[in-house]
């Protein structure tokens, strides 16, 4: 993935590229890898490397690590994201994600981030297409300065 956009008003254009990518095993592990470079006025890389492990047939829990390189605050110095997918099964077609993410930057700033992601998948047409519906949440608490931020969202995907 990446992308690039033009600012103005005395900054630098940004431009971004990053690898994510997931290797699974028969015996439930995997092994997962999120890497990105970001350039701006303060250039950052930044990776983090992962584990997980199905402990059922539905259920898959996931711990990721990452630094970047020197820089204030584009990138964290320490990542730290606990996560776990729950797949309720195929007549259901519900698929429930939560994880909580912390991050501390080299500025002294920390975040703790709760999210959660709840997917529906609709039984598929006569054309063989279906709809996904999702909902989404966060709440990021930061230090310092006690500053709550939070995102919510839905969607609705039809895949062909």
């Amino acid at each position: 993935m990446g992308g690039a956009y033009a600012v103005d008003n005395g900054y630098s254009d940004r431009a971004f590229m990053g690898l994510q990518g997931s290797l699974y095993d028969e015996t439930g592990f995997g092994v997962h890898v999120d890497a990105v470079h970001v350039q701006r006025e303060e250039r950052a890389g930044f990776a983090a490397l992962g584990i997980s492990y199905a402990v059922s047939s539905g259920t898959r829990l996931k711990l990721m690590a990452g630094t970047s390189t020197e820089n204030n605050e584009i990138q964290p110095e320490l990542y730290l994201n606990g996560s776990a997918t729950f797949d309720l099964g195929s007549e259901a077609g519900v698929v429930i994600t939560p994880q909580i993410i912390y991050r501390d930057y080299r500025s002294g700033t920390e975040e703790v981030q709760a999210q959660g992601t709840i997917s529906k998948y609709f039984k598929p047409f006569k054309d063989g297409s279906y709809i996904v519906g999702t909902v989404f949440g966060s709440a990021t608490f930061v230090q310092p300065g006690d500053n709550v931020g939070w995102e919510a969202g839905a969607n609705v995907l039809h895949v062909r």
